[in-house]
């Protein structure tokens, strides 16, 4: 008997090359489905090493080799299986090689007649056709799909495993991918396991088993986490080349291109705001504004939110004030490049810049925050609403650009709470919960704005306000060293700069230095060499004309383009008119409870950028809104505007205050050097300089230059004609007559201003 027994174990032998362990009960049941009984052989009989005929074959699987098993067998013939500590079952129903005696029926009579049996498609079909991974090294691979992020999402994947799904997937894996491994995997640590699939695989096979292992463990939630997180990486993708696309053309600057990079000088920003204006002028000592005593510290764009390692954490709010020129927008655009190039923010998964005055568009309609979402950025329709809710693995960062120019007020307590993503509200409604944090927690929100913007400060949410800083002196130097590639010209304007006090102060605003360089250009252009040993035609008073005409423009076109060009000149009046009693009075702020006219303040603030508000500290109890100028050499410019149109459009001079001057000036006609000569002596009147600077810009505006770029403001009347030479005589006189040097040196600069 054992002899037989010992022919019929080397004829299956000599099939599938290996014999057969003792079975358990289960391994049995499954071997009894597919065996024919074969009678006891007589020792004599001898097959003989007989071909095989195979044609009869169906759906074969290779026999796997003894290492390929997912349980080891024992000495003794028992299967040996982990051990499950998790509570389900880690058995596997492996298909196991056909011994010859199941791919042949021998009849009884000892006969070697076979007979083949032909098994179905079904009964081969099972669960391995999981395991059959695609690897396509030249498929048209998504650009996101990138070593780093396969290796990382497939780390992330197998960490959601509990410990005996991860024990279960290694021995998966073991067998039926044994040819990544020469041992067993159980030994091998996450990180060792994903790097021996990439090294086998490739990028796209890892992912292919990966995603079958799953589907055969029916591990559905992790699965989806897979499959979710490869979807929304491909649309992380999208969105960075659509805002590269938008965002990181070169910029045109003085009619050239150059990247953004060349010429972008970041401005830094304070941790505290309400810091005051830049108060430093040529002539006079004016005092700061008390308005905070608390010591802040300077940041820069990667520092504005704190936290940019953190995960855990809640939403943040920050508020990012600007005066007007301060360089808001360009901000803007280096938080978005910055992001688009891993630079800064990391850990915000998708960035969505917004700018205010676009969004101001969609008022009086209703959206969900997620409709909202694909309506601005068309790459985040690819994902369905279900795969855009926003949980622990998707953060955001919001950044709206100009939220003075939404023109609504965002009430922060008397508001609807709205915590569903896909909730249809009024747009004023949805912007409020998201600036709170409500509709999307794991979210950041960047707020710029001009000063005049008030928020309520929501106490629910990391609120925070900061202001942007100005250029110091070194960063002046380095914007126009990168506006002009030639040095010689870089160094000329850098030089033209620092000898012009005024010009130089004023350069803290990039938009200032911005028109510096543009005027500079144009006199390269135009004058080419001769243009190195020159100053600029048109004086001090041309570069602030120029600033005037910008800002205005951006009243008219972006603010508030209900109101005409036409309407300029009503409004330059009236601030003018402000800016001159201040100006006698040596007074650069008022307090808003003086002037409330929010009409007015909403003109001067929001829509010019002319002048700021700020809050002034009064004994530490309680802060009081003040207006003040962008700059006190814009108050004086103001003034001497306001004092220029009102003799050009009409014939007034605002000097003469009794009745009988004004009488004779209208029977004898309005004449440039009887409104000169009031103004010389009314600065000479002041021996601390208050009127200086307004004195020059007054002479500025009449040089022939000046007269025709402020020509819009003055009507139809004609220009100035002829009046160097008696500006001359009057400048002389009037320096022989003045004890004060410093009076009569302004007379002489008055005279370059005039250009005469």
């Amino acid at each position: 008997m054992d002899e037989a027994m010992s022919l019929d174990s080397s004829l299956g032998e000599a099939v599938s090359g290996r014999g057969h362990p003792e079975l358990n009960e289960e391994e049995e049941e499954e071997e009894e489905d597919g065996l024919y009984y074969i009678p006891e052989r007589r020792p004599s009989l001898d097959l003989g090493p007989a071909p095989m005929d195979i044609d009869g074959r169906y759906f074969m699987e290779q026999a796997l080799s003894p290492s390929q098993s997912y349980g080891s067998m024992t000495s003794e013939g028992g299967s040996t299986l982990p051990e499950d500590n998790d509570g389900f079952s880690t058995s596997l129903k492996l298909e196991r090689a056909d011994s010859f005696s199941s791919c042949y029926s021998i009849d009884s009579d000892d006969c070697e007649k076979k007979t083949p049996k032909i098994r179905s498609e079904d009964d081969v079909k099972d669960k391995t056709d999981h395991f059959q991974p695609i690897i396509k090294p030249n498929a048209n691979r998504h650009p996101s799909m990138t070593l780093a992020f396969t290796f990382k999402i497939i780390c992330d994947t197998l960490r959601k495993l509990s410990e005996g799904e991860l024990r279960r997937f290694k021995w998966v894996l073991w067998s039926q991918y044994p040819q990544s491994f020469s041992t067993s995997p159980q030994s091998m640590d996450t990180l060792d396991v994903v790097d021996r699939l990439l090294d086998c695989y490739g990028l796209e096979g890892a992912l292919d088993i990966t995603k079958n292992v799953l589907t055969y463990m029916e591990t559905r939630m992790v699965l989806n986490y897979l499959e979710l997180s490869c979807k929304r990486y491909e649309v992380q993708y999208d969105l960075r080349e659509h805002l590269r696309e938008k965002f990181c053309q070169d910029i045109s600057i003085g009619g050239e291109k150059m990247p953004f990079s060349d010429a972008y000088i970041e401005v830094p920003i304070s941790s505290k705001a309400n810091n005051g204006p830049n108060n430093e002028h040529e002539v006079l000592t004016i005092k700061k504004l008390n308005s905070h005593r608390n010591p802040h510290t300077k940041l820069f764009t990667k520092d504005i939110l704190g936290h940019e390692d953190s995960d855990s954490r809640s939403h943040s709010l920050v508020l990012l004030y600007g005066v007007a020129g301060s360089g808001k927008s360009m901000l803007f655009k280096k938080f978005v490049i910055d992001w688009i190039e891993e630079r800064s923010h990391k850990n915000a998964f998708f960035l969505f810049p917004i700018k205010c005055r676009e969004l101001k568009k969609l008022r009086g309609s209703e959206f969900s925050l997620i409709t909202l979402i694909k309506t601005l950025f068309p790459p985040m329709a690819k994902l369905e609403d279900g795969d855009l809710k926003f949980d622990r693995e998707v953060t955001s960062l919001f950044i709206l650009d100009g939220l003075d120019e939404y023109k609504a007020n965002l009430d922060f307590v008397n508001i609807t709470l709205v915590t569903d993503p896909k909730d249809k509200q009024p747009l004023d409604i949805l912007l409020v919960n998201l600036l709170r944090g409500r509709v999307h927690f794991k979210s950041d929100a960047v707020v710029l704005s001009r000063p005049a913007v008030s928020f309520c400060n929501p106490l629910d949410v990391n609120f925070q306000v900061k202001e942007l800083c100005r250029f110091g002196d070194p960063d002046k130097d380095e914007y126009f060293r990168r506006r002009f590639r030639d040095p010689d010209q870089a160094a000329r304007v850098i030089e033209y700069v620092q000898s012009q006090k005024t010009v130089h102060i004023m350069c803290h605003l990039p938009l200032f230095c911005r028109v510096v360089a543009d005027e500079w250009q144009r006199a390269f252009r135009e004058q080419g060499a001769a243009a190195a040993g020159g100053a600029l035609p048109g004086g001090i008073t041309r570069l602030y004309t120029q600033l005037l005409l910008v800002l205005l423009q951006q009243r008219w076109l972006t603010r508030a383009p209900e109101r005409s060009p036409d309407q300029h000149a009503p409004f330059l009046m009236h601030l003018g008119q402000m800016a001159l009693e201040m100006q006698e009075r040596c007074g650069f702020k008022i307090h808003q409870v003086d002037r409330d006219d929010k009409e007015w303040n909403q003109e001067a603030v929001v829509n010019s950028g002319l002048c700021n508000k700020y809050g002034l500290s009064q004994a530490g109890l309680y802060m009081l809104d003040v207006l003040t100028f962008l700059h006190p050499t814009i108050q004086e410019y103001a003034a001497a505007l306001y004092v220029y149109i009102s003799f050009r459009r009409d014939g007034k001079n605002v000097f003469e205050k009794n009745f009988k001057d004004m009488v004779l000036s209208k029977l004898k006609g309005p004449k440039a050097a009887d409104l000169y000569k009031s103004a010389v002596e009314k600065s000479l009147q002041h021996e601390d300089g208050r009127l200086d600077i307004f004195l020059r810009f007054l002479f500025g505006m009449a040089n022939a230059t000046n007269q025709q770029l402020l020509q819009p403001f003055c009507g139809s009347s004609a220009p100035i004609a002829n009046f160097a030479k008696d500006a001359t005589s009057l400048i002389s006189k009037k320096s022989r007559d003045c004890q004060h040097p410093k009076r009569r040196d302004n007379l002489q600069r008055c005279l370059e201003e005039l250009g005469a």
